[in-house]
């Protein structure tokens, strides 16, 4: 058994926040291209007599957040539903909800006086809350819906609005 301790740099811990979700093709290449940046960096930082810990972090700090990095390395888009999806998106919430909310509404008033169950009030208070459940569970499936198709679409049809 190897009993000696594993030690990371900041270095490791900021290349590997940068790669870790970046595809095999990517990800080593990328790793060796920041490695060599930030021991440029790093380097030139060492030159006016800077110890090399500080000049790491002062390296690592002038890339910025990791996360970020990662994002303009990353394949996939950054947004739920891109600016090509988006007007047919909103187009579609908009009709949902125009139909849907309405429909819902009718169907707890017709079942509340039929029955006989409740007052005015309490059907108020039940229609408020099956508007704001069926606008959310519109929006959510929706939007669900759209961050799939912005995901799985191929990247040549990305720019592309689904309808014409």
């Amino acid at each position: 058994m190897d009993d000696r301790k594993t030690e990371t740099t900041l270095t490791d811990r900021y290349v590997w926040t940068v790669t870790r979700h970046l595809g095999a093709e990517t990800g080593p290449d990328v790793a060796r291209e920041l490695r060599a940046s930030i021991q440029d960096r790093v380097e030139a930082g060492i030159e006016p007599g800077n110890d090399p810990a500080s000049a790491e972090r002062e390296a690592l700090t002038e890339l910025g957040d990791p996360e970020t990095l990662a994002r303009e390395y990353g394949e996939l888009p950054r947004h739920l539903v891109g600016p090509a999806l988006y007007p047919d998106y909103v187009r579609l919430l908009r009709a949902l909800l125009a139909i849907l909310a309405p429909l819902a509404l009718a169907l707890l008033f017709v079942d509340r006086f039929e029955s006989g169950a409740g007052g005015l009030g309490e059907i108020g208070i039940e229609a408020a809350v099956v508007l704001v459940t069926v606008t959310v569970h519109v929006a959510f499936w929706t939007t669900l819906v759209f961050a799939i198709i912005e995901r799985v679409r191929p990247a040549d049809r990305r720019d592309l609005p689904l309808t014409a």
